[in-house]
């Protein structure tokens, strides 16, 4: 098995490069979005200013505009911002691609190639879950399915995104809750803070995952879930620490949620099926514009998360009824309106391949799609079932499943209908 596990690893790293490549995505700047704030930080930090945001550096600049798609960019750059620290961006990406800019140079295609082995140690353990619990084929068809899954590798290659490293952190999740080990509740607990660092939605994980615990631990079940929760808070409390001691205890996640909630919070996410759209979030603080303006750096961004949770709050009262409308349109982008076709198959083999489950493995998976619908709910969906991404893991062992009793059904029907000519 230890074999196949090298030649799979090999073979999907090998495989999202030659795409890259062959698409012209391989060592391209990162597009206009979360991509760019990532860097931006991750430069900061490599520099030595600190984790925060300067889009006027005309260093980092310069990369971009010696780039064929420099033009993009001129409407960002055109700032004479200055350094100022930020709490909007989870902290653990920006802080890994700065180690990968200090050790090999700040170079594109340094992230993007170790981004791609992230993937490959994620898919890799998930043949192996597959294998251990389901056998030989199962991890086979595992591998397939996520080699076949371009959209996943085009869509992310050269993007500075969260869910790669979101889904390595998240196969590890899963290897130490169904492992059983004595210390597997404190590990959990680690990961489980890693996850937050990682993508502030994971917050409403921090509950759910030491009652998981409490509920299927064999011994000392309080104590195995208070563990996890307190290893988790440990691993947290540098951030939220750092934040109250920038911006005070409002926030002490981060301001990414405040901003955001009145976005997600509205009417207009009602009609657009509940997915978080960046122009209505223009529109909806345009009111505030001067007062922003008046505001540099972290104070505006402070005073944005203030104006987006007075919003929010002002909006619930009157239209409370509204709420399950939508979660549920959220759940219904995040599920089938929004997935894009490969994802939409793994759905339907997912589905078939859990009601074959059995054991922990399928209430762990279950667990871990659940938890993430209720996170999505709550919050916000994405287009092009980015919200799905972290769990395609999941998506790739299930359809193991599912193919794999196809196959020996197929075979089974084979071996009768020879023993009836016989």
């Amino acid at each position: 098995m230890r074999r196949f596990l090298i030649s799979f690893f090999f073979i999907f790293f090998s495989l999202q490069i030659f795409v890259a490549i062959q698409t012209g995505e391989f060592n391209s700047p990162p597009p206009k979005g979360d991509a760019l704030d990532y860097d931006n930080i991750a430069w900061n930090l490599t520099n030595g200013h600190g984790f925060g945001i300067n889009f006027g550096d005309k260093d980092w600049q310069q990369s971009y505009l010696n780039s064929d798609l420099s033009e993009k960019y001129l409407s960002i750059f055109n700032t004479e911002a200055s350094f100022s620290p930020t709490a909007y961006r989870p902290p653990l990406l920006p802080i890994l691609i700065s180690i990968f800019y200090r050790v090999f140079g700040v170079k594109f295609w340094i992230w993007q190639i170790f981004s791609t082995i992230i993937s490959a140690m994620a898919f890799s353990a998930a043949c192996y879950i597959a294998y251990k619990s389901f056998g030989k084929r199962a991890a086979e068809i595992t591998a397939l399915a996520a080699c076949a899954d371009i959209v996943f590798g085009l869509y992310l290659f050269n993007h500075y995104l969260t869910e790669r490293l979101t889904l390595l952190l998240l196969v590890s999740l899963f290897i130490l809750l169904s492992s059983g080990h004595k210390y597997s509740a404190i590990s959990s607990g680690f990961v489980l803070g890693l996850l937050c660092l990682t993508r502030s939605i994971f917050i409403v994980w921090l509950p759910l995952i030491p009652l998981y615990i409490l509920y299927s631990a064999e011994t000392k079940r309080s104590k195995s879930a208070l563990f996890c929760l307190g290893c988790a808070l440990i691993t947290i409390s540098p951030w939220v620490i750092r934040n109250i001691s920038l911006i005070g205890a409002s926030f002490p996640f981060g301001t990414q949620a405040a901003s955001n909630l009145p976005v997600s919070y509205s009417d207009h996410a009602l009609k657009y099926d509940g997915v978080w759209s960046g122009r209505y979030k223009r529109e909806l603080f345009l009111p505030y514009q001067d007062e922003l303006l008046e505001k540099q750096g972290i104070d505006r961004e402070v005073e944005t998360a203030k104006i987006g949770k007075h919003l929010f709050l002002e909006w619930l009262p009157s239209n409370f009824m509204k709420i399950p409308d939508l979660i549920f349109e959220r759940i219904y982008s995040l599920w089938w309106r929004h997935t894009y076709a490969f994802q939409k198959m793994l759905i339907v083999l997912s589905i078939v391949g859990l009601l074959l489950a059995t054991g922990e493995f399928r209430r762990i998976a279950v667990l871990f799609l659940l938890m993430n619908t209720i996170a999505v709910g709550l919050t916000w969906a994405l287009y092009q079932g980015r919200m799905l991404i972290p769990m395609h893991f999941i998506f790739y062992m299930a359809s193991g499943i599912a193919l794999n009793s196809l196959v020996k059904m197929l075979y089974l029907d084979r071996s009768v209908s020879k023993t009836e000519r016989a």
